[in-house]
């Protein structure tokens, strides 16, 4: 005689009766920060495209680090 098969989660939340765990969400940094970076790139976007090139010099000032 088999065992009785394992009953596998179908919602991915339940096993058995017993809640999983779930993974921890990474936290995203705030969205402040994210916003000046994007305007920074912007700006570095529109002085490429009105001297046709950029110097690494002026990516290094967009983002210093």
């Amino acid at each position: 005689m088999k065992p009785a098969a394992t009953p596998k989660a179908t919602d991915g939340k339940t096993v058995n009766g017993k809640a999983l765990k779930t993974a921890k969400t990474v936290e995203k940094p705030e969205p402040k920060f994210e916003d000046e970076l994007m305007a920074v790139a912007e700006q570095l976007i529109v002085k490429g495209k009105e001297q046709g090139y950029l110097t690494p010099d002026d990516i290094l000032q967009g983002f210093p680090e």
